[in-house]
């Protein structure tokens, strides 16, 4: 009697929460790129499956060079945006990008891939 009444409550809650959930962190996961003590340049190996890029974040300064490059399965590449959301990748689909920052703040590298099995890749990205 205890649990029908808990259902009756609740249950509606739950019901939402379970089908809202998967949704929510379905698209992407972000994560802040840290740079070892006196280096410019981090590796990040992982990987990735189509509909859940993974967001790398960075703090820089307006002015300052950077080089992005990416390697393991063809399928695998990134777009880098400004702290403003600004694309300043040439294309939809780069491998390699280089170029000075035209913002300050989180640049954002966006690696995806059109595949839905999952892709190994190495990210390299250098800043100075």
């Amino acid at each position: 009697m205890l649990l029908i009444k808990f259902f009756a409550k609740y249950g509606l809650i739950l019901l939402f929460a379970l089908l809202i959930a998967p949704l929510v962190n379905a698209d992407e996961k972000t994560q802040r790129v840290k740079f070892e003590k006196g280096r410019t340049t981090a590796v990040i190996k992982a990987s990735v499956v189509r509909s859940n890029d993974i967001r790398y974040l960075l703090g820089a300064k307006k002015g300052q060079f950077m080089t992005v490059h990416v390697s393991g399965s063809d399928s695998v590449a990134f777009q880098v945006y400004t702290s403003s959301g600004k694309d300043i990748t040439a294309s939809d689909f780069t491998k390699d990008w280089e170029g000075q920052l035209p913002e300050g703040g989180d640049t954002q590298i966006l690696v995806f891939t059109d595949q839905y099995k999952s892709q190994a890749f190495t990210l390299e990205i250098g800043i100075r």
